[in-house]
Protein backbone atom coordinates (compact mmCIF):
# COMPACT_ATOMS: atom_id res chain seq x y z
CA UNK A 1 0.00 0.00 0.00
CA UNK A 2 1.18 3.54 -0.76
CA UNK A 3 2.81 5.38 2.11
CA UNK A 4 0.77 8.34 3.32
CA UNK A 5 2.34 11.69 2.56
CA UNK A 6 2.83 14.02 5.52
CA UNK A 7 0.08 16.64 5.80
CA UNK A 8 1.25 20.03 4.62
CA UNK A 9 0.07 23.45 3.51
CA UNK A 10 1.60 26.19 1.36
CA UNK A 11 1.25 29.95 1.54
CA UNK A 12 0.46 32.20 -1.39
CA UNK A 13 4.09 33.31 -1.46
CA UNK A 14 5.00 29.67 -2.12
CA UNK A 15 2.21 29.24 -4.67
CA UNK A 16 2.90 32.10 -7.04
CA UNK A 17 6.30 30.85 -8.33
CA UNK A 18 4.51 27.68 -9.47
CA UNK A 19 2.02 29.87 -11.33
CA UNK A 20 4.82 31.89 -12.98
CA UNK A 21 6.53 28.65 -13.99
CA UNK A 22 3.27 27.49 -15.61
CA UNK A 23 3.25 30.56 -17.87
CA UNK A 24 6.53 29.71 -19.59
CA UNK A 25 6.20 28.75 -23.24
CA UNK A 26 8.07 25.49 -22.65
CA UNK A 27 5.27 24.44 -20.33
CA UNK A 28 2.47 25.47 -22.67
CA UNK A 29 3.09 23.66 -25.93
CA UNK A 30 1.41 20.34 -25.30
CA UNK A 31 -1.24 19.26 -27.80
CA UNK A 32 -4.15 16.84 -27.91
CA UNK A 33 -3.93 16.80 -31.76
CA UNK A 34 -7.28 18.46 -32.47
CA UNK A 35 -7.18 22.29 -32.61
CA UNK A 36 -10.64 22.59 -31.02
CA UNK A 37 -9.45 20.70 -27.93
CA UNK A 38 -6.14 22.58 -27.87
CA UNK A 39 -7.97 25.93 -27.92
CA UNK A 40 -9.92 24.94 -24.81
CA UNK A 41 -6.76 24.17 -22.83
CA UNK A 42 -4.52 26.78 -24.52
CA UNK A 43 -1.66 24.32 -24.21
CA UNK A 44 -1.88 24.27 -20.42
CA UNK A 45 -2.21 20.55 -19.94
CA UNK A 46 0.52 19.81 -17.46
CA UNK A 47 -0.54 18.01 -14.27
CA UNK A 48 -3.68 16.75 -16.03
CA UNK A 49 -4.78 13.19 -16.70
CA UNK A 50 -7.06 12.25 -19.57
CA UNK A 51 -8.68 8.85 -19.84
CA UNK A 52 -9.78 7.69 -23.28
CA UNK A 53 -12.45 4.99 -22.98
CA UNK A 54 -14.00 2.96 -25.76
CA UNK A 55 -14.70 -0.50 -27.02
CA UNK A 56 -12.01 -2.67 -28.60
CA UNK A 57 -11.15 -1.49 -32.10
CA UNK A 58 -12.31 2.10 -31.51
CA UNK A 59 -8.74 3.31 -32.34
CA UNK A 60 -7.94 4.58 -28.84
CA UNK A 61 -4.31 3.50 -29.26
CA UNK A 62 -4.08 5.19 -32.65
CA UNK A 63 -5.27 8.45 -31.13
CA UNK A 64 -2.78 8.09 -28.25
CA UNK A 65 0.04 7.47 -30.74
CA UNK A 66 -0.93 10.60 -32.66
CA UNK A 67 -0.92 12.64 -29.44
CA UNK A 68 2.53 11.28 -28.71
CA UNK A 69 3.85 12.02 -32.21
CA UNK A 70 2.38 15.53 -32.42
CA UNK A 71 4.08 16.39 -29.16
CA UNK A 72 7.49 14.89 -29.95
CA UNK A 73 7.54 16.87 -33.21
CA UNK A 74 6.97 19.98 -31.05
CA UNK A 75 10.06 19.04 -29.02
CA UNK A 76 8.41 17.33 -26.06
CA UNK A 77 9.48 13.94 -24.71
CA UNK A 78 6.80 11.24 -24.65
CA UNK A 79 7.05 8.06 -22.62
CA UNK A 80 4.71 5.59 -24.30
CA UNK A 81 3.83 2.61 -22.12
CA UNK A 82 2.89 -0.09 -24.59
CA UNK A 83 1.15 -2.93 -22.81
CA UNK A 84 -1.21 -4.14 -25.54
CA UNK A 85 0.43 -3.91 -28.96
CA UNK A 86 3.39 -5.80 -30.37
CA UNK A 87 6.50 -3.64 -30.80
CA UNK A 88 6.63 -4.26 -34.55
CA UNK A 89 3.00 -3.14 -34.95
CA UNK A 90 3.66 -0.05 -32.83
CA UNK A 91 6.74 0.76 -34.95
CA UNK A 92 4.69 0.44 -38.14
CA UNK A 93 2.06 2.78 -36.67
CA UNK A 94 4.65 5.44 -35.88
CA UNK A 95 6.16 5.09 -39.37
CA UNK A 96 2.70 5.66 -40.87
CA UNK A 97 1.91 8.61 -38.61
CA UNK A 98 5.26 10.29 -39.31
CA UNK A 99 4.94 9.75 -43.05
CA UNK A 100 1.29 10.22 -43.95
CA UNK A 101 -0.64 11.34 -40.91
CA UNK A 102 -3.35 10.12 -38.60
CA UNK A 103 -4.41 6.68 -39.84
CA UNK A 104 -2.84 5.96 -43.21
CA UNK A 105 -0.87 2.70 -43.36
CA UNK A 106 0.68 3.23 -46.80
CA UNK A 107 4.24 3.86 -45.59
CA UNK A 108 4.67 0.70 -43.53
CA UNK A 109 2.98 -1.37 -46.25
CA UNK A 110 5.33 0.12 -48.85
CA UNK A 111 8.37 -0.59 -46.66
CA UNK A 112 7.21 -4.17 -46.13
CA UNK A 113 6.79 -4.75 -49.89
CA UNK A 114 10.15 -3.14 -50.59
CA UNK A 115 11.85 -5.29 -47.96
CA UNK A 116 10.20 -8.48 -49.24
CA UNK A 117 11.36 -7.65 -52.78
CA UNK A 118 14.94 -7.88 -51.50
CA UNK A 119 15.65 -4.15 -51.41
CA UNK A 120 17.49 -2.60 -48.47
CA UNK A 121 15.14 -0.31 -46.50
CA UNK A 122 17.68 0.95 -43.94
CA UNK A 123 17.98 4.28 -45.80
CA UNK A 124 14.24 4.85 -45.50
CA UNK A 125 14.31 4.00 -41.80
CA UNK A 126 17.32 6.29 -41.27
CA UNK A 127 15.35 9.13 -42.89
CA UNK A 128 12.67 8.70 -40.21
CA UNK A 129 15.03 8.70 -37.22
CA UNK A 130 15.34 12.53 -37.00
CA UNK A 131 11.56 12.74 -36.50
CA UNK A 132 11.82 10.76 -33.29
CA UNK A 133 15.33 11.15 -31.73
CA UNK A 134 15.07 10.31 -28.04
CA UNK A 135 11.81 12.24 -27.69
CA UNK A 136 9.88 8.97 -28.19
CA UNK A 137 10.62 6.46 -25.46
CA UNK A 138 8.68 3.20 -25.41
CA UNK A 139 8.33 0.86 -22.45
CA UNK A 140 6.87 -2.57 -23.10
CA UNK A 141 6.91 -3.60 -19.44
CA UNK A 142 3.54 -5.00 -18.41
CA UNK A 143 1.71 -4.74 -15.09
CA UNK A 144 3.32 -1.36 -14.37
CA UNK A 145 2.22 0.59 -11.31
CA UNK A 146 2.34 4.32 -10.68
CA UNK A 147 5.32 3.71 -8.38
CA UNK A 148 7.18 1.97 -11.20
CA UNK A 149 6.32 4.77 -13.62
CA UNK A 150 7.65 7.22 -11.04
CA UNK A 151 10.94 5.28 -10.87
CA UNK A 152 11.16 5.05 -14.67
CA UNK A 153 10.45 8.78 -15.12
CA UNK A 154 13.09 9.62 -12.50
CA UNK A 155 15.61 7.44 -14.37
CA UNK A 156 14.76 8.98 -17.76
CA UNK A 157 14.88 12.51 -16.33
CA UNK A 158 18.34 11.87 -14.89
CA UNK A 159 19.62 10.19 -18.09
CA UNK A 160 17.92 12.15 -20.89
CA UNK A 161 15.95 15.08 -19.50
CA UNK A 162 12.37 15.96 -18.70
CA UNK A 163 9.46 13.67 -19.59
CA UNK A 164 6.57 15.82 -20.81
CA UNK A 165 3.91 13.20 -21.47
CA UNK A 166 3.21 9.71 -20.19
CA UNK A 167 0.79 7.67 -22.26
CA UNK A 168 -0.37 4.46 -20.64
CA UNK A 169 -1.80 2.34 -23.45
CA UNK A 170 -3.72 -0.29 -21.53
CA UNK A 171 -4.44 1.23 -18.12
CA UNK A 172 -6.60 -1.77 -17.25
CA UNK A 173 -3.46 -3.89 -17.67
CA UNK A 174 -1.55 -2.00 -14.98
CA UNK A 175 -0.69 -4.09 -11.93
CA UNK A 176 -2.80 -4.21 -8.80
CA UNK A 177 -5.71 -6.06 -7.24
CA UNK A 178 -9.48 -5.76 -7.42
CA UNK A 179 -11.85 -5.67 -10.36
CA UNK A 180 -10.87 -3.97 -13.60
CA UNK A 181 -13.01 -0.93 -12.72
CA UNK A 182 -11.48 -0.71 -9.24
CA UNK A 183 -7.99 -0.88 -10.73
CA UNK A 184 -8.81 1.82 -13.31
CA UNK A 185 -10.13 4.11 -10.55
CA UNK A 186 -7.09 3.51 -8.39
CA UNK A 187 -4.66 3.90 -11.29
CA UNK A 188 -6.21 7.12 -12.59
CA UNK A 189 -5.87 8.63 -9.09
CA UNK A 190 -2.25 7.47 -8.78
CA UNK A 191 -1.43 8.72 -12.29
CA UNK A 192 -2.94 12.12 -11.43
CA UNK A 193 -0.59 12.31 -8.44
CA UNK A 194 2.29 11.37 -10.74
CA UNK A 195 1.29 14.08 -13.24
CA UNK A 196 1.26 16.63 -10.43
CA UNK A 197 4.60 15.49 -9.08
CA UNK A 198 6.41 15.62 -12.43
CA UNK A 199 4.36 18.51 -13.92
CA UNK A 200 3.65 16.51 -17.07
Amino acid sequence: EKEKEPLSVVTFSEMWPVYIESLKDADNKLSMVFPAIDSIFKGKMRALVGVILGYGGAKKSLYAQNVCYKNIVAGNRCLYSNMEMGLSTLTARFIDIATYGFANSLASQHLEKTYKSGTDISGSINNLLPYFTDKLLVSSNSNMTAKQYDELIAQITADRGRVDILIVDGMSMMGGTGTEMERVNEHSKALKELANEWNM
